[in-house]
């Protein structure tokens, strides 16, 4: 099971929403608003190579 977790741009502030319906606004920490970002997991940076490989061999191809 993979766990979306969240960064704040302004401190840094790592966290794990308790709810992964409910994603807040602004960051627990140091309260700024429209600053978190999720963190990419291993399986994202995977999926973003596969993709990009895929798309090579498409254009090698033709």
């Amino acid at each position: 099971m993979e766990t979306k977790g969240y960064q704040c741009s302004n401190c840094n502030y790592r966290f794990t929403p308790k709810s992964a319906e409910k994603i807040p606004e602004t960051c627990p920490y140091c309260n700024k608003p429209e600053t978190l970002e999720r963190v990419k997991g291993a399986q994202d940076y995977l999926d973003e190579i596969s993709t990009e490989m895929q798309e090579r061999e498409k254009r090698e191809s033709v």
